[in-house]
């Protein structure tokens, strides 16, 4: 029966160690008790050892929070999920220091499509196609080098047009980086699949 394989499925034992877990919050407006109100639901993906991703679950708040984030971490870890090695959110205020009170060796990233959007934001429609073509050249980088090099040239060409866009993109630059302390093959994964 459908239900029987639903349930197994939600009570199936996770990895013990994921090398990236993306942990984001979708708010959305339902109906209850005959109001409109906007709830969160939080989406986790882990990718474990064998370089596939694992749908972790969703959980639903009232809205998306620090605390609401340490529940869902502490689920996981009574799951008994062991580790996670990186963390990509959208550093909402309190979200590292909730992942890193449950997860004391995660290393936290900022999302990349969250930069991106973020950033776009603050770009003329003319020129977001050409300014997003040009970002992909920091994000596709393979080292850290190479990706601050990309950087220097981009903040050339788009620094006077768009300069809080780069303010943005360079502000955030540490919290962007942390994927390149993991080996080059397992970059692009952590980075945006």
């Amino acid at each position: 029966m459908l239900t029987d394989s639903i349930t197994e499925w939600q009570n199936r034992p996770p990895e013990k160690v994921f090398f990236v877990v993306w942990m984001d919050g979708i708010s959305i407006k339902i109906r209850q008790d005959g109001k409109i109100i906007n709830k969160t639901i939080y989406l986790v993906i882990g990718l474990n050892q064998e370089d596939l991703k694992q749908f972790l679950g969703m959980w639903v708040a009232s809205t998306e929070s620090a605390s609401f984030l340490m529940n869902v971490l502490i689920d996981l870890k009574a799951r008994e999920v062991e580790d996670i090695l990186m963390a990509s959110t959208d550093n909402l205020t309190g979200f590292t220091d909730a992942i890193i009170s449950v997860f004391p060796h995660a290393v936290t990233q900022l999302c990349v499509f969250h930069q991106v959007r973020n950033s776009l934001r603050y770009v003329v429609w003319k020129d977001k196609r050409e300014f997003a073509k040009d970002m992909k050249e920091i994000y596709h980088a393979v080292t850290l080098k190479a990706a601050e090099k990309a950087l220097n040239n981009f903040e050339q060409k788009w620094g006077s047009k768009s300069a809080y866009a780069v303010k943005s993109l360079k502000n955030n630059w540490d919290n962007l980086t942390p994927v390149f302390r993991l080996s080059p093959g397992n970059q692009k994964n952590c980075l945006y699949d």
